[in-house]
């Protein structure tokens, strides 16, 4: 049977409840135990955090189940924000699920499936192709869509077949957990110091609870709408709460806190492993693919209603509203979607940006959604509600005010990183100026130019907007040193004040001299010249590599640099180390801040240990590495991990913070705040030792030439030059 949509309604209580619960579970509650452990450490606020967003999405769910009774119709919070709002708020919601948050979502997921796949057989992803992940991400995608454009019975089908493979993972999972050797609910016991960083914790637990509006977005083709719509709305939240907060509770109770901040493999694999072997761990990696897969697979089925109802409307173009002669599908919106996934995929294949910046946007729209049963209360008194939000006022009320509290605490951790991230603030911006758009789709004599008009607009500001957060934060000035990041104390630092021209402090570097290769068959010679080192007189240090003949030391070389360091000025065992760096560029450069043993000296490389921060070799302007040496994995043996930069930038465009995290067992590394590396002892070969639990010293230097860089060619421009604007070395407190 067909509804007033042109959609049949062939959707029954159980594929809606899979629709609801397979798109909300995907990676967050595999993925985000590790780092709310790591974040947030304090397991008693970690699990009220699930138990808080669970009763506030709950309370937001309660107030849809009311409006999907009175609205039954495809494209969800759409029809909602039309009924409530008028035109203009659809439109832009309808517009940016469209073309920015669904695709960016999707690819997201697309390119974590990828990733798991690989894993799953054994391949390292630093060494892998770049077209591996986004190339099964995209076929994944295909797949998918392909599924779903046969009907929604089918991809009902599968949803339901994935949504019940995640669930009974997740039971088992649970069940596991609370028989592991040793567990004990003691684990639970607040932590010495306290929460730290709840804006992130917020934030993780926010994105593991999105997609709970999935079901309603195909409203229009369920069976009995009026009366199934609220059962599936209030069931599935009620199943993915409780799942969440059991989940949690069995992962504490198997695994204290502080064991599991250093599981970046995963926490679930870890009680796996413990309980069944190898197998155990591949069984529940298997498990965490389905459930992507389901979160993919939702999206795919449920939010091409949006652009659908949007057309069907006169919104957009006409076409978007056409479904499928035989299979009932809104089959164009379904393509146009997948094809600007796989566009997402294979440009930018990493979406953890995208991800924070538009779940700010969709959250914000659901804000106005839920408000819109306040306004339709109002407004249309007399309107059927087969189902009315019990407790109203409050519980709408308590889903704004958790979710405004929310969003706030994504927004302010952003903005409070060392560098900042203003794109959640560009995302509220370009949802707005969607209303002008809008305005002059109305006034327009030809319709589909201004529609041409609003998706380049769309698209060319997201991408402008995401440059011009990397220039905002590049440009910023330094953050003061009294304001260290959350949970640590300023023990030491260089902000590099002094005269233009003037050399380092000698009380805290060393400069280092020599032309010898440095064992890696560099080119350049280091010299204690002011002219490879000297302060700019705006609180910046300049390392200069110039082109010259230099003699000294009994070599002579083609190209002077200069290599600082602090040892035997200021050693330290773990803590937070960072710079805030504008590397050079050109093939040959190799910049790097770094750190080796103190005990270098007497125990030799690499024995001592070495860290290295951030390095980049002049070939890859978008990359920089991240890397462990110890002994018997050094060199090209060593554990390490890379992080590149989205569209297009070279890290010699601006300002970055390079970081890491240091403490007993664990090392972290970061740029402009976000994590992309962590090692661990348990990444190390047997027989391997970890030499990274004693006082290490800091090393900057721009080095030309060498085995891993290459020679300067004739596409390399000197003088290079490194700007250094602070290094700073905190203690965890």
């Amino acid at each position: 049977m067909a509804g007033d949509d042109g959609l049949r309604r062939v959707i029954g209580f159980t594929g809606g409840l899979a629709v609801i619960v397979g798109t909300t579970i995907g990676s967050g509650v595999f993925r985000k135990p590790y780092t709310l452990a790591r974040d947030v450490g304090d397991p008693a606020t970690i699990i009220a955090l699930w138990v808080v967003f669970g009763l506030v999405t709950l309370c937001g769910a309660l107030a849809l189940a009311e409006l999907c009774s009175m609205l039954p119709h495809t494209g969800g919070v759409y029809v909602y924000l039309r009924a409530a709002y008028g035109s203009a708020a659809a439109f832009v919601f309808g517009w940016l699920y469209l073309l920015v948050t669904t695709p960016a979502t999707n690819g997201a997921l697309a390119t974590f499936f990828g990733e798991l796949i690989l894993g799953l057989f054994g391949v390292d992803l630093a060494r892998a192709s770049p077209w591996a992940v986004p190339g099964i991400a995209s076929l994944v995608v295909l797949l998918f869509t392909a599924a779903n454009l046969v009907g929604a019975r089918m991809g009902s089908a599968v949803q339901t077949l994935l949504t019940t493979i995640k669930v009974s993972a997740l039971l088992v999972l649970m069940l596991v957990s609370f028989f592991t050797p040793g567990g004990t609910f003691a684990h639970l016991a607040p932590a010495a110091g306290g929460p730290r960083n709840l804006g992130v914790g917020a934030a993780s637990v926010i994105w593991a609870y999105d997609g709970w509006i999935a079901a309603s977005l195909v409203a229009g083709e369920v069976m009995a709408p009026e009366r199934l719509m609220r059962r599936i709305i209030i069931g599935g939240m009620l199943v993915i709460a409780t799942l969440y907060v059991g989940a949690n509770l069995g992962y504490f109770y198997a695994v204290p806190v502080s064991e599991m901040a250093t599981l970046s493999g995963g926490v679930p694999q870890r009680i796996m492993a413990q309980a069944f072997g190898p197998w155990g761990a591949t069984l529940i990696a298997g498990a965490i693919m389905c459930s992507v897969a389901g979160a993919l697979n939702g999206n795919i089925l449920t939010r091409p209603r949006v652009p659908y109802a949007l057309a069907r409307d006169g919104l957009a173009f006409s076409f978007l509203g056409r479904a499928h002669p035989r299979w009932a599908t809104p089959w164009v919106s379904i393509l146009i979607q997948t094809v600007a996934t796989v566009v997402l995929v294979a440009i930018l294949r990493d979406f953890d940006r995208l991800t924070t910046y538009f779940v700010v946007v969709e959250w914000s729209a659901l804000l106005f959604a839920v408000a819109a049963v306040i306004v339709l209360r109002r407004r249309l008194p007399d309107a059927p509600r087969p189902f009315r939000t019990p407790g109203y006022p409050w519980v709408p009320v308590v889903f704004l005010a958790g979710t405004l509290a929310g969003l706030v605490a994504i927004v302010w951790g952003e903005i409070d990183r060392p560098a900042p991230n203003y794109s959640p603030l560009w995302g509220l911006l370009i949802a707005a100026a969607g209303f002008p758009v809008f305005w002059a789709w109305r006034r327009a004599a030809n319709g589909a130019a201004a529609a041409a008009g609003l998706v380049l607009a769309a698209i060319l500001g997201a991408a402008a907007s995401g440059c011009a957060t990397h220039r905002a934060a590049n440009d910023a000035a330094a953050p003061p040193p009294a304001a260290p990041p959350a949970g640590f104390a300023l023990v030491w630092s260089d902000e590099f004040d002094g005269p233009s021209g003037s050399p380092v402090d000698a009380t805290r570097w060393v400069i280092e001299t020599g032309g010898h290769g440095w064992g890696n068959q560099e080119l350049e010679y280091y010299t204690d010249r002011t002219v490879n080192a000297q302060l700019d007189g705006n609180g910046r240090l300049v390392i200069q590599a110039l082109r010259e003949h230099f003699e000294g030391g009994g070599v002579a070389r083609e190209y002077t640099s200069a290599r600082l360091k602090t040892q035997g000025r200021f050693e330290q065992t773990y803590g937070r180390f960072e710079a805030r760096i504008k590397i050079p560029r050109g093939q040959g450069l190799w910049p790097a801040f770094w750190m080796l043993g103190a005990d270098i000296a007497t125990a030799g490389w690499p024995r001592c240990g070495e860290i290295d921060i951030m390095e980049n070799i002049g070939r890859e302007p978008a990359i920089v590495h991240g890397s462990l040496h110890g002994p018997d994995f050094s060199g090209g043996n060593s554990l390490t991990g890379a992080y590149t930069l989205l569209g297009g930038e070279a890290f010699a465009d601006g300002f970055h913070v390079f970081a890491v995290e240091w403490e007993a067992g664990t090392i972290r590394f970061f740029v402009d705040g976000s994590l992309y590396l962590t090692r661990t002892p348990a990444d190390l070969k047997p027989g391997q030792a970890w030499p990274f639990d004693h006082a290490f010293f800091i090393l900057l230097n721009v080095a030309v030439g060498g085995s891993w860089p290459g020679s300067p060619d004739a596409t390399t421009v000197f003088p290079q030059t490194m700007l250094v604007d602070y290094v700073r070395v905190y203690r965890r407190v």
